[in-house]
């Protein structure tokens, strides 16, 4: 439930009247049930992938984890019933954000549900082959089907955002999830390029020159601009 209370949204935990926990098998009820003692849950929906299939809904923050991690937005949750965790299983999140409003989740953050009893360890080898993934906040259903007290959620989610170095990255960044702080610098390139002019762009090693001409690759294909490198490091 969602409250105003002098000017600010307060979210209560809970679970809204239409998400629609009567589809979910009993373990499903039961850990949906212990994630809404400190969550609101709010949607929820089910997903085919290839031979795959997975039910996925949406947790918005009360005021506390809003305040510890800095999320105001809700987050996407999937359930992974398989006993083996597989890497194609994260595509999953992909595929529900491709049907809700970018504006209603947020992006850095997700929780995978799974079966297998060692989905911490995969997880955390998994994203250090691709630091640019998103956070993937990992349980197990025997966590949450279990009793636990009020600390283990947000020691989980505590556990996995602050070990995450957001600026440990040792090759350029290819994607935006994690390319902030130079927009005005980006449009200042791009408006001089549609205008016709030059730009050089200078910078010490590890500066980020690489990580900015990505982002401007992207931005033009996406608005249908044309984009060529030349990489003259190797002749």
């Amino acid at each position: 439930m969602t409250q105003i209370d002098t000017g600010k949204t307060i979210t209560n935990p809970g679970i809204h009247e239409q998400f629609g926990i009567e589809r979910f098998g009993d373990r499903e009820q039961k850990l949906i049930k212990g994630l809404s003692s400190q969550w609101y849950l709010t949607f929820s929906s089910h997903l085919r992938l290839a031979k795959s299939e997975y039910d996925y809904f949406l947790m918005k923050p009360t005021r506390m984890f809003s305040e510890m991690f800095n999320i105001e937005r809700e987050v996407i949750a999937v359930l992974s019933p398989y006993s083996h965790f597989e890497p194609r299983s994260l595509d999953a999140f992909d595929a529900a954000q491709r049907h809700i409003s970018n504006l209603r989740v947020e992006s850095v953050c997700r929780v995978l549900i799974s079966n297998d009893p060692d989905i911490e360890r995969k997880v955390a080898d998994l994203l250090k082959t691709d630091p640019e993934q998103p956070i993937v906040i990992p349980f197990t259903y025997g966590e949450l089907c279990s009793s636990y007290d009020a600390f283990f959620l947000r020691n989980r989610f505590r556990k996995h955002f602050y070990t995450r170095d957001l600026f440990a990255f040792l090759s350029p960044l290819k994607k935006d999830l994690y390319f902030f702080g130079r927009s005005h610098l980006l449009q200042e390139i791009i408006n001089k390029h549609k205008a016709g002019e030059h730009t050089g762009l200078f910078g010490l090693r590890k500066s980020g020159k690489t990580s900015i001409i990505y982002a401007i690759e992207r931005h033009l294909r996406a608005h249908g601009g044309e984009f060529l490198s030349i990489d003259c490091e190797l002749p």
